[in-house]
């Protein structure tokens, strides 16, 4: 049994279209409906506003797609047009820091973070790293800066990121086993040999065997079993709302005048999204939007295959050829759909798909201190 993770990321938002201009998300085909998932009309399930066009080219790793959620599109409904770093620089080992954006970050851990964390795991509380590790960061001891460093190099990578992810909220819903079922099917046409690389094997193998016993052989070869056992969510991410509420309490302390620009780039991303969503008319306006939630298909799963044997391949050709070069190509049969059948899960599956993103609408808010 060889054991796959497969990540599907999907961002889908309000009147997404998906594949083909319709709401549906697909893949091998297969086609699931919003309302299969959140019971709606839009796979958002989180009342945020705001989509890109379509998206079917744009992949993330795993780990990290979750550093996208504060960036910002250069224009709404197209991605294409880039983005830009804002409070996704809570991730960035900056030596000089963000002083605005680790005031939030920092305030929010000791307001909400850490009683978050704890609420997920109670034995924290009686961990000595951890009470050394919540004391350093809600102390006084170290400057803003000071704690950035503290917890991006913070040695346990878990403990750390627990805390970061306090920031996030996420909505996990199981993806329903039709959909599944037929994603499975689909899944082992796709990965099947196909006739002409059949040929090449038998005339490798120096089998010499007419046009009707080559197709024999492939319809031997897609008749072997490949076991896939799949599963899937929908996982939709956003910004706690309390952090978002910390995001406008801080900014709103300062004046304009008291960001500068050539400080960092936070300040001048900053200043530069909080002009463009205040100004008032629209032909002025930079067609700026803040990522703020993420809409997702996660699948995971599992395969084995029932691999090709002498005596089964020497049945199917009637009997007629030597034993030893059907072993061989029984051999170059497993070999050829193990590789497709696992090229079929790297290719389709083990990618994040980044179909669209939205913006919460009270991120449109932000304001300075008038």
């Amino acid at each position: 049994m060889k054991s796959i993770f497969l990540g599907i990321l999907v961002l889908v938002l309000s009147l997404l279209t998906c594949f083909g201009q319709k709401n549906k998300f697909e893949i091998f085909g297969t086609k699931i409906k919003p309302k299969e998932i959140t019971g709606g009309h839009e796979f958002n399930d989180l009342g945020v506003k705001q989509t890109t066009d379509v998206i079917s080219s744009l992949t993330d790793d795993t780990l990290t797609y979750l550093w996208r959620l504060g960036t910002l599109r250069l224009k709404v409904h197209d991605y294409t047009a880039g983005f830009q770093s804002l409070f996704d620089l809570s991730y960035s080992n900056s030596n000089e820091g963000y002083p605005i954006l680790d005031e939030i970050d920092f305030a929010y851990y000791v307001n909400w973070g850490f009683t978050i964390l704890e609420s997920h795991y109670p034995t924290l509380k009686n961990q000595n790293n951890y009470k050394s590790f919540k004391e350093t960061i809600q102390g006084s001891s170290l400057s803003l800066n000071e704690k950035r460093k503290y917890l991006l190099n913070y040695d346990d990578i878990t403990l750390k990121n627990a805390l970061i992810n306090t920031k996030y909220f996420t909505n996990i819903q199981q993806v329903n086993d039709e959909f599944t079922k037929k994603v499975k099917q689909k899944f082992n046409i796709t990965a099947d040999i196909d006739l002409n690389k059949i040929g090449e094997l038998v005339k490798n193998a120096g089998i010499d065997i007419d046009s009707t016993k080559v197709k024999a052989v492939y319809s031997y070869a897609r008749d072997l079993n490949k076991n896939s056992d799949l599963h899937g969510y929908f996982i939709s991410s956003s910004f706690d709302f309390r952090y978002i509420e910390t995001i406008n309490r801080i900014i709103s302390k300062y004046h304009q005048s008291e960001i500068d620009t050539t400080q960092n780039e936070f300040n001048k991303y900053l200043m530069r999204y909080i002009n463009a969503i205040t100004i008032t008319n629209k032909r002025e306006r930079e067609d700026y939007a803040l990522n703020s939630a993420i809409f997702a298909f996660k699948f995971g799963g599992n395969y084995s295959l029932v691999k090709s044997d002498t005596n089964s391949l020497q049945t199917r050709l009637g009997g007629h050829v030597d034993v030893n070069k059907v072993g061989n190509l029984a051999a170059s049969i497993n070999y050829e759909l193990e590789k497709s059948v696992h090229r079929t899960f790297e290719n389709k599956f083990s990618k994040l798909w980044i179909i669209g993103f939205g913006t919460d609408d009270r991120l449109e808010s932000l304001t300075f201190k008038k």
